[in-house]
């Protein structure tokens, strides 16, 4: 009898480790370092996404876009141990740098050294340094430090499951975006436009992702949100999770409720909520 293949999730942690939200606040600056590059380097894009990042699953990775060269290369950055790479452009990986115990200027420094030898010229400008983004002491010349290693990997199943619940129950729907991670935001989302207009104002989408946690919300938690927002009354049922009402209009799932349970059931629960809360979201357009 045929058996289905395993399921690539991977079993979060409840509660989960007590030094998450500073692993979450370092790697988004360190994210900052490796985004530099696509924005000095490539086309800028109606969107942005010539800064956005792709996840690599076989690197376990957040990875830009090509880079032309005379050998075109990415530049990535690994959550789960907070090291920068330089990968070919069939994903093979060439330079490694760990952030650990180094300063974010000494990470731009390395890198604008590595990319003028992967170009074999000078920049055109120097990477651009981070800015408007939440505040952590290595954004002042603190070293990094990933001496709570299970908070670093925790990140990076968040960000592994995300893509793979994103491909399996977005990616594929009608006028749905490519899987990008931002690293403004710092979420791993796809945008599914329902109706475009010139005007992004004008236009009716609905957002779906995850983020790692932010400023008002430091844990990590799955979104679906409509655009425009509809009223905050009267809104769908949701199989688990709640409607988040303040500031935008969104179906969230929090890590304290998605990540309970052996894998199988995380996974279930998931998808489940995606799948209804998508279909709740469209519906609200």
């Amino acid at each position: 009898m045929a058996t289905s293949a395993p399921s690539a999730w991977q079993t979060l942690t409840t509660p989960p480790p007590d030094g998450l939200v500073d692993a979450r606040q370092q790697l988004h600056w360190a994210a900052q370092v490796a985004s530099s590059v696509g924005k000095t380097l490539l086309e800028k894009q109606p969107d942005d996404s010539q800064k956005a990042f792709s996840w690599i699953a076989g690197h376990h990775c957040m990875a830009s876009a090509v880079i032309p060269a005379a050998q075109p290369f990415r530049i990535a950055l690994r959550p789960s141990d907070l090291h920068l790479l330089v990968l070919s452009d069939h994903d093979v990986e060439q330079m490694d740098f760990p952030l650990s115990g180094r300063t974010i200027e000494q990470a731009f420094h390395w890198l604008e050294d590595d990319v003028r030898r992967q170009l074999g010229r000078p920049l055109p400008t120097p990477l651009t340094r981070p800015t408007e983004i939440e505040a952590h002491p290595v954004g002042e010349g603190a070293r990094f430090s990933v001496r709570d290693h299970g908070a670093f990997e925790e990140l990076a199943r968040y960000f592994a499951n995300a893509d793979l619940l994103l491909e399996e129950h977005a990616a594929g729907r009608p006028g749905a975006s490519a899987i990008r991670i931002w690293p403004h935001h710092f979420d791993i989302a796809v945008l599914i436009t329902v109706e475009g207009n010139e005007d992004p104002e004008k236009a009716r989408m609905v957002g779906v992702g995850m983020s790692p946690g932010d400023g008002e919300a430091p844990l990590p938690y799955l979104y679906v949100t409509p655009w425009p927002y509809p009223e905050k009354e009267n809104l769908p049922a949701l199989p688990a999770g709640h409607w988040h009402r303040e500031k935008w209009v969104g179906a969230v799932l929090p890590a304290d409720q998605l990540a309970t349970g052996d894998g199988e059931a995380q996974e279930s629960r998931a998808a489940e909520f995606l799948d209804i809360a998508i279909e709740a979201c469209l519906g609200l357009l």
